[in-house]
């Protein structure tokens, strides 16, 4: 048998049952599995879309499964007396099994479900009929024979019809062994929600077959689904989901859905049995630590804090050698060039002293020379009268004229040395090495406090005052001071200005003299030690600065690290720039913007900051959509009510129904706790949420209330009497 439902375009509504053609050759030839074309009857509709036949196909696997499983349930019941109850519960378990994988009925469906039941109710025939004939028997039931004689399909009244097959439908489950209250439940919808869409025509082919591929479940998940979601906002809520990643599903969507889904979600987790919704919010934030951590260097402030030790020691291995050259080279003019610069003008001097002693000694000898001349020209006299000098003249002659080689010599060799010792202060000078001297860097510094727009800043001052007495007090006489007291002076004297003159070292008043004081003072020693001969100065207080930035970034997440942990939104204060004074902290005096001195390590940040705010404006959704989803919960609840208008005697059969709801409810929440654990779950639910066009059929089949007809008794607040 099969259902061959009209095209929407020929506005007909009108569904007819055939039977197959070749039912009795069929049972004469061995079993061969069936073609595509000939499971199927939307195969022999020319006129439909493909997307119909699909449809139409899962509404025939779920009927034929139904009816397999109907009958499997008689022939279970006739042989229960012939084995155990455990084998007759395995029967029945196998002919299911064999409905679902083999036939591929979905085990839910209301085609299952209605094919099951019709078929329990066809097997058992003689019920609905004999039920007739024992109403038509009773005066006060006569109105109720037709609808127990059809199942429900033909009846006076709606209330008759569904009496009448909740009654045939809950005895025929009965006779066969299954749920008394599915079946009387089935049966009392069956014949007025089927028997009503018939007519109406709601919604087409593709209507009826989208919604009674559903379970009743799903198709109450997907109607709360719509509603919370909101219609309009369906196509964006896709689009959100594909672009999420691994995002909650709430997270996703905020700002595209209405509050009520951000509360649906949140009713999903905690009513999720496997925690499997809170485990995705979990794994979010164990990845936003996981972040965090590698950020700071570890998942403590006391593993983080190691890392930066680690990370400093390997910056000072690096960077040590750098700043000792630059240091020594600057020094080594100061180191050499005084005691050079004063043996050569102590070895100038004695040249030049052996050069007026060869200019001495030359005039002696000729004095000498002259004299014995002189002498040796005189006549002599008798015996005993004054002797004769010229051999003595002769001898100091000649002394004179050996002292003044000698004389001659030494200054040769005094300029000599003092030619090496200019040779090695100008090589000093050639290699750009020069005496580290104060005087014009104390002169550089005093210039500052004359500048214009320090004046009146007392403070500012003072440390000027306080750096020029360190520099003067590490001068040597020569006027040169060492390269290592300079550096030290550059890192300590301001610092300890600031917190003698401030009582709080961290104030903005203190910050802005130490920010000012160190921004100028700072380059005149960096360009002194750089005249020097430190060359190299300036590229490692470069290379040094940027590893200890790093080391800061490492502290500064350690720090956003343990805001996440114990504040979330002083962690989001902190990456968004409410919070200078942090950075600053750690940064240095006019470092506190986060953007700038996090560098490349603040996209990470961010990605987490931006997060947390979309989990904060996720709870602040649910709370305002709190109200919204239990309405729309509300409004998809509870399909087997019986109407207000019947007699009070068949309250206990209102509440039987009232459990096979709540069964039902139970199922709904599983349908959208599934829905919720991953994006791709949560797309996949909303892919099977039906086109507008479509809704007609799922409303009808969710909401009891549009079954009964407007301006029917169902609607009034009187009573009807008991005939009805």
């Amino acid at each position: 048998m099969g259902i061959r439902f009209l095209d929407e375009e020929q506005q007909t509504g009108k569904i007819r049952f055939l039977d197959e053609s070749d039912a009795a050759s069929a049972a004469e030839t061995p079993y061969r599995a069936p073609s595509a074309a000939q499971v199927s009857t939307a195969a022999a509709i020319p006129f439909i879309s493909e997307a119909a036949r699909k449809e139409i196909a899962a509404v025939e696997r779920g009927l034929r499964g139904g009816i397999l499983e109907g009958l499997g349930s008689i022939g279970a019941t006739v042989i229960r007396p012939f084995e155990t109850a455990q084998e007759n519960a395995l029967r029945r378990a196998a002919i299911r099994e064999f409905a679902t994988n083999v036939l591929g009925a979905p085990p839910e469906s209301v085609a299952r479900t209605i094919g099951t039941v019709g078929t329990q109710v066809a097997g058992t025939a003689g019920v609905g009929p004999a039920f007739g004939i024992g109403a038509r028997a009773v005066p006060m039931l006569r109105g109720m024979a037709p609808a127990l004689e059809s199942g429900g399909f033909v009846g006076s009244s709606l209330p008759a019809r569904m009496a009448g097959g909740g009654v045939v439908g809950g005895a025929a489950a009965g006779l066969t062994g299954e749920d008394l209250l599915t079946g009387a439940g089935v049966g009392a919808v069956s014949g007025p929600v089927l028997s009503g869409l018939i007519k109406a025509g709601a919604g087409g082919a593709g209507a009826m077959a989208d919604t009674l591929g559903m379970g009743l479940a799903e198709r109450r998940a997907m109607n709360i689904l719509r509603e919370a979601i909101g219609e309009q906002n369906l196509p964006a809520a896709r689009a959100a989901l594909r672009a999420a990643g691994t995002a909650p599903p709430d997270e996703a969507l905020i700002g595209t859905t209405r509050p009520a889904f951000m509360a649906l979600v949140d009713l999903a987790a905690k009513k999720d049995p496997d925690g499997a919704v809170n485990a995705l919010r979990a794994l979010q934030g164990e990845a936003q630590l996981n972040e965090l951590a590698r950020l700071a260097g570890g998942f403590t402030q006391t593993q983080a804090r190691q890392t930066r030790e680690g990370t400093q020691l390997a910056l000072r291995g690096m960077t040590a050698p750098m700043r000792e050259e630059a240091l020594t080279s600057a020094g080594l003019a100061g180191r050499y060039a005084p005691g050079l610069e004063t043996d050569v003008s102590r070895f100038q001097g004695a040249a030049t002293g052996k050069v007026e002693d060869v200019r001495t000694l030359e005039a002696a000898r000729q004095s000498a020379q002259r004299r014995a001349g002189a002498e040796a020209a005189q006549p002599r006299v008798a015996m005993g009268q004054r002797p004769d000098m010229t051999a003595r003249y002769q001898q100091l002659e000649t002394a004179a004229d050996d002292f003044m080689d000698r004389a001659a010599e030494g200054s040769l060799n005094f300029g000599a040395t003092a030619r090496l010792k200019q040779y090695q202060l100008d090589s000093l000078a050639a290699e750009g090495l020069q005496p580290l001297k104060t005087d014009v860097v104390i002169r550089q510094i005093k210039d500052l406090g004359s500048k214009a727009e320090t004046a009146g800043n007392r403070e500012f001052e003072i440390a000027l005052g306080r750096v020029v007495r360190d520099i003067e007090k590490w001068t040597s006489q020569n006027g040169v001071i060492d390269p290592y007291a300079l550096e030290a002076i550059r890192k300590n004297s301001v610092a300890s200005t600031i917190r003698r003159l401030f009582p709080d070292p961290d104030s903005e008043a203190a910050r802005k003299v130490a920010a000012g004081v160190l921004s100028d003072i700072k380059p005149i020693i960096d360009d002194a030690i750089e005249a020097a001969g430190g060359t190299g100065w300036r590229n490692y207080l470069k290379t040094f600065e940027s590893g200890m930035a790093e080391v800061n970034q490492q502290r500064a997440a350690a720090k956003a690290l343990q805001l996440f942990k114990d504040s979330p939104d002083e962690y989001v204060k902190l990456v968004r720039g409410d919070r200078p004074k942090d950075i600053e902290k750690i940064f240095g005096v006019g470092s506190y913007d986060v953007v700038k001195e996090m560098g490349s390590r603040y996209p990470t940040l961010s990605k987490v900051a931006e997060q947390l705010e979309k989990r904060g404006a996720v709870e602040a959704a649910v709370k305002q959509g709190r109200e919204p989803i239990e309405d729309i919960l509300q409004r998809n609840k509870g399909l087997f009510k019986l109407p207000a208008f019947f007699d009070p005697t068949v309250t206990a059969g209102n509440r039987v129904l009232s459990i096979l709801g709540a069964k039902v409810d139970t199922k709904t929440m599983d349908v959208l706790i599934k829905a919720m654990r991953s994006n791709e779950d949560l797309l996949t639910a909303l892919d099977r949420v039906p086109a507008a066009k479509r809704n007609t059929v799922l409303k009808a089949l969710s909401d009891d209330r549009t079954w009964i007809p407007a301006g029917s008794a169902a609607t009034a607040t009187t009573t009807v009497s008991g005939r009805d």
